[in-house]
């Protein structure tokens, strides 16, 4: 399907720029690779970084102490209130994703939020499989 020649009024040129845009791409029936490298450029550079920060928080959940001193106040008392603030922040990006997913149509837009609601539901799991004894340890006190 080629393009015909770009049109005057600004909708044709939006539709028209769709369509080039469509007719460069590999048939619908061509297996899709899933690389990490598409994913991050899927999901977004803020994302990608948001998840890395979360795989450096769920290891510091087994080396909390009660009388931290020097480094150990990083996983003690650092860490700990930023997985609580993660932990909020990923239920309003999460729903955000699904009021955008809802409201849109195309394949391409669809697939980048169904993505990162995933993403971030792992994340939000993974916080709160790891995270979720010290804080119950916490609330027993």
């Amino acid at each position: 399907m080629e393009p015909g020649p770009v049109p005057s009024n600004k909708n044709a040129k939006v539709e028209h720029a769709i369509m080039k845009h469509a007719s460069h791409r590999a048939p619908e029936s061509a297996p899709a690779q899933v690389t990490l490298a598409g994913f991050a450029g899927r999901v977004g550079a803020l994302r990608v970084m948001l998840a890395v920060v979360v795989l450096l928080c769920l290891p510091m959940a087994f080396v909390t102490s009660t009388d931290p001193v020097g480094w150990q106040t990083v996983p003690s008392y650092v860490v700990p209130g930023l997985v609580v603030c993660i932990a909020w922040g990923l239920p309003f990006d999460i729903l955000m994703s699904r009021v955008f997913l809802v409201g849109s149509n195309a394949p391409d837009y669809r697939h980048r939020h169904r993505s990162i609601v995933v993403l971030d539901l792992g994340l939000l799991t993974a916080l709160l499989v790891f995270w979720g004894p010290f804080f119950l340890s916490i609330l027993k006190r």
